[in-house]
């Protein structure tokens, strides 16, 4: 097979950037060898990502349709791992995609990064919510997000039927990695930081006592970046073996190994901040939506209060089934996810993330 063009979107954040950086150090022949582009938007991030052999191309931003539709025919692989809630950028890359499969005849990959708060309960649950499990494998996931959409729509949930409903009509390849809390230190070039457990930190030292969302009553999974990686490094190697990967309805990937309960995290980011001395008490307390969005100075709007209920405070269980079945084996567990709670608490007092 001759050599594959691979553009990332989102190169410079913590997600793409890891998924980059595993790209660039496989052993797997295929990936190895392919030719690697991204967009970025500054000149510095250019600069660097052309001194690790990637091709940088400024742009001015995921608006640009015309210019995202136009670089993704120029490629047969786009790793989207940007902003999952814009519909039009992810439907723009699936397109060219497509223009480069009738200008080549050759299959066109399109992996995009999603999270499972999708596929979470809202509003917030109680404590007498019905607790589920959904496996990637075994369950429709497709036909669970258009329920979802139809009874209250959600812009990262759009985005994933899109992707999917796309990549259908365009004749494209789609694959959706759709991940629980992702911890751990990134390895990309930019930013390494992570969002959920360090935004209760931040809350925790505005406040003086540490809070959870809500009733804290609702469960997540977790999985660590360098196992969340290696998945979107496994997966692409099935792919360009052109082995029988399930893509499109089924082709939407869970990577969880792990849970934990909103008002358990809480808690320990509670114990940490005290024994750090950052905090001055270990108790935890619940906000309301608009008290847990305003306490970081972040606007209360309607979409942004359902993407901090659904991000921070829903119910959100999945089986990773068909990454195992692929053989991931995801090396950090829950010992993993309670150890790092320290080293991500000190480098947010410390304003390192």
């Amino acid at each position: 097979m001759s050599q594959r063009r691979i553009l990332f979107i989102g190169a410079s954040g913590y997600i793409g950037g890891s998924i980059l950086d595993r790209f660039l150090q496989s052993a797997d022949a295929a990936i190895k060898s392919a030719s690697y582009t991204a967009l970025v938007r500054s000149q510095d991030q250019a600069s660097k990502l052309k001194e690790h052999n990637v091709s940088p191309i400024l742009f001015q931003g995921l608006n640009d349709t015309d210019i995202l539709r136009k670089y993704a025919s120029e490629h047969d692989i786009v790793v989207n791992s940007a902003n999952a809630f814009n519909t039009d950028a992810a439907k723009a890359l699936i397109l060219g995609l497509s223009d480069r499969k009738k200008q080549t005849g050759t299959d066109t990959i399109y992996l995009h990064t999603s999270g499972t708060s999708s596929i979470g309960d809202y509003p917030v649950p109680t404590e007498t919510a019905d607790r589920w499990v959904l496996s990637d494998a075994n369950d429709d996931v497709y036909a669970h997000l258009t329920k979802l959409e139809g009874q209250r729509p959600y812009a990262q949930r759009t985005t994933d039927i899109a992707v999917v409903d796309t990549g259908i009509a365009a004749n494209v390849k789609t694959f959706i990695v759709m991940s629980p809390t992702i911890y751990g230190k990134g390895t990309g070039l930019f930013n390494q930081q992570t969002i959920q457990i360090p935004g209760i930190i931040k809350r925790a030292l505005r406040r003086g006592k540490t809070p959870f969302h809500s009733t804290g009553a609702g469960n997540w999974d977790h999985v660590h970046i360098e196992d969340l990686s290696e998945l979107y490094e496994l997966l692409l190697s099935r792919i360009l073996a052109q082995e029988a990967v399930p893509s499109g309805k089924t082709g939407i990937y869970f990577s969880e190994n792990g849970h934990y309960n909103w008002r358990e995290a809480a808690e320990k980011v509670a114990t940490v901040g005290r024994e750090l001395g950052a905090l001055s008490t270990s108790e935890v307390e619940g906000l309301g939506s608009v008290e847990w969005m305003t306490c970081v100075d972040a606007a209360a709007t309607a979409s942004a209060v359902q993407a901090s209920e659904l991000g921070f405070a829903s119910w959100s269980r999945t089986t990773a089934d068909l990454g195992r079945k692929m053989s991931w084996a995801p090396k950090h567990g829950d010992a993993s996810w309670q150890a790092h709670v320290t080293p991500t608490f000190k480098a947010v007092w410390e304003k390192k993330l």
